[in-house]
């Protein structure tokens, strides 16, 4: 009895490691990876292309700021820097430039996404890791044509994840039922924090291996290397399941419920229909989402750019330390965001409640918890260093509960026109990131610890706003203005329509026969709702 058991278990686990489901999830987040993993190169590979870079754990003495904390490490301070031979000479500004350009490229998303989502995705994912791999392997030979060229190329990086994610976004919410979406969101995105994770080892040991400072070409070359081995992958994934396109289309004619197959239609038309700005921009629900959404990503980004910064001024870790404990709060947030992705569907296959409610609770827990624990780091200093970075895992790993809350609709306000939305999306976080540095840079001056607690207050401040509105106006239903215009006009009439039965079987068929030649996105996807 047991072993029947335990191969009936085997054999499930089988099925769902071999099914459509399972091998997407898994490929799209590679896509994150692969997409994280560039975007973030140069931010390593910089230290040691220009001339002038912090030293190691070498000590340098100079005038500490820290109120009277033991310095327990020997780290270069502000203005403590060694000089090295590099490939580049500089300035700050130009450097700020360059690592800037990836998120001007990135503004043209709702540009790309209108034509992402009347297209087919499955190609444009492997278009945009292709630009990709090709403006990475171009980096190292360029840098001697200049920083424009450098800036052109890291402007690409952004265009093609401007178009990756948006892509990424409409094959989740088009191809995923309600229940599961927020689960395949989850782990799809966790590939953003597993390429900074691989990323920050992988780049510092290639950059200065032997002690030479003279391998950060191949920082760019491994991230070329890897778009490649992806879209290879992709192309693999597609190749193996063409042989399955003709299986559907023979089946689809005998599917006995025949309205599944208007469902499939109906999907199918509403993603032909362009979009409603207007609509869109009046809609309180929306902004009220969105303001939501940039509530999240603003404490969260700030802490992801100069978590560095911040244990080196206030808390004075060493350089290696400081390396180690910078990923703590990254590993934090994945594993967080994962596990309430769980939750979310445990709870809603278990008890199906409302979809709002369920994403207002998760959304005020992640914003309590975030809000709270960072305003207790703005209180601390390096007397308390080791509960500081408690604190700020903390704190950060609960920004993993937003992935249920407000990030999860953006898929679920309008499923048909998700790309669009995601991309509206992203152009207000990229326009955050742009200014995150600008405002911290406009506080930290002096690099004291109680600069720095005034930004993790604001930040905290800025964590705890969707507590209010979010939770009385927030919602993760469907909008009417998501809809196709015949629907709104059906549910207005009062009389019923009569489908004539030889009319409606002839357009049925002949819709059914489109939609399984249609190929719009996955073709194997589209028949069987995952």
């Amino acid at each position: 009895m047991e072993s029947e058991l335990y191969s009936c278990k085997r054999c499930k686990f089988v099925h769902f490691l071999r099914s459509i489901r399972f091998q997407i999830c898994l490929l799209l987040f590679g896509c994150m990876f692969c997409l994280m993993f560039a975007n973030l190169t140069m931010s390593v590979a910089i230290l040691s292309m220009v001339n002038t870079t912090l030293s190691a754990c070498v000590f340098i003495a100079h005038n500490s700021t820290s109120s009277g904390c033991d310095r327990a490490d020997h780290i270069a301070g502000i203005g403590d820097y060694v000089h090295s031979e590099g490939s580049v000479n500089w300035s700050p500004e130009t450097q700020g430039l360059v690592l800037s350009a990836i998120s001007w490229g990135r503004l043209l998303s709702p540009l790309v996404s209108s034509i992402v989502a009347r297209s087919d995705v499955s190609l444009w994912l492997p278009a945009s890791l292709i630009v990709s791999a090709l403006a990475s392997s171009l980096i190292p030979v360029s840098v001697s044509a200049g920083y424009v060229m450098i800036v052109l190329l890291r402007f690409l990086l952004g265009v093609a994840d401007a178009v990756a994610q948006p892509a990424i976004n409409h094959l989740l919410a088009n191809h995923f039922s309600s229940k599961t979406r927020n689960n395949a969101y989850g782990w799809t995105s966790a590939g953003r924090q597993f390429g900074v994770l691989a990323v920050y080892p992988i780049a510092s040991i290639v950059s200065d291996y032997s002690g030479t400072k003279e391998g950060w070409p191949f920082v760019f070359y491994i991230s070329s290397a890897i778009c490649v081995v992806w879209v290879l992958l992709w192309v693999f994934f597609l190749l193996m399941h063409r042989r399955n396109l003709n299986r559907k289309r023979e089946s689809i004619s005998s599917v006995s419920s025949l309205s599944s197959i208007k469902s499939m239609i109906s999907r199918m038309d509403e993603n032909t229909q362009r979009i409603c700005w207007k609509k869109v921009l009046q809609s309180s629900r929306f902004w009220c989402n969105m303001m939501a959404i940039l509530c999240h990503e603003i404490p969260l980004n700030t802490a992801m750019m100069f978590l560095p910064m911040y244990m080196r001024d206030a808390l004075h870790f060493c350089l290696k330390t400081n390396g180690v404990l910078s990923t703590l709060p990254i590993i934090s947030f994945m594993v967080t965001k994962i596990l309430a992705t769980q939750l979310d569907h445990a709870i809603k296959s278990a008890c199906k409640p409302d979809a709002t409610k369920t994403a207002k609770w998760f959304n005020l827990v992640a914003s309590l918890g975030m809000g709270s624990f960072l305003l207790g780091v703005s209180v601390l200093n390096c007397r308390n260093r080791g509960l500081a970075v408690i604190l700020l895992c903390c704190g950060v790993g609960f920004a993993g509960f937003h992935t249920p809350g407000c990030i999860g609709t953006l898929l679920s306000l309008a499923p048909a026109h998700s790309s669009a939305i995601s991309s509206m999306a992203y152009v207000l976080i990229s326009c955050t990131s742009m200014l995150i540095p600008l405002v911290v840079k406009a506080i930290v001056v002096q690099s004291s610890s109680r600069e720095w607690q005034t930004v993790w207050q604001i930040c905290a401040g800025i964590a705890l706003l969707p507590i209010t509105f979010f939770s009385l106006h927030g919602t993760a239903d469907e909008q009417a203005w998501s809809k196709p215009i015949r629907d709104q006009v059906e549910k207005e009439s009062p009389f019923p329509s009569s489908p004539s039965t030889s009319s409606s079987s002839n357009s049925l068929s002949s819709k059914v026969t489109a939609s399984s030649s249609h190929c719009h996105q996955l073709p194997m996807m589209t028949v069987e709702k995952l």
